[in-house]
């Protein structure tokens, strides 16, 4: 994956399909949002009265892009782990919560 990203054209040279590689990573990517979706819509505790937007957890974009660099993904590209990138994931949400249980974090209990 990493060769076809970086040089497509010497990735085809030593023989990697990259097609096929392109096209199996839009499909993990594409299934991994599906069930970040759903899983959203469960966490949201609306997913039998109500289908559709809320503004509960509005702007997890910021969390996801800090998760992804404390995970040590670059901002250029080629450079990640998948593994880094979870435990940095179970990290934040570890100390989000320990801060909302100590009262120290109180963004959602307002209404902001």
């Amino acid at each position: 994956m990493f060769a076809t990203g970086g040089d497509r054209d010497t990735a085809r040279t030593i023989g990697v399909n990259t097609d096929r590689v392109k096209l199996t990573c839009f499909m993990i990517a594409s299934g991994l949002a599906a069930f970040a979706g759903v899983a959203y819509l469960g966490r949201t505790k609306l997913f039998i009265t109500r289908i559709g937007m809320s503004n509960i957890d509005y702007g997890l974009e910021l969390e996801a892009i800090c998760v992804a660099i404390m995970g040590g993904t670059s901002f250029f590209g080629g450079v990640g782990s998948i593994i880094a990138v979870c435990l940095a994931a179970l990290a934040f949400s570890s100390f989000k919560s320990g801060l909302t249980l100590g009262g120290y974090l109180v963004i959602g209990l307002m209404g902001l």
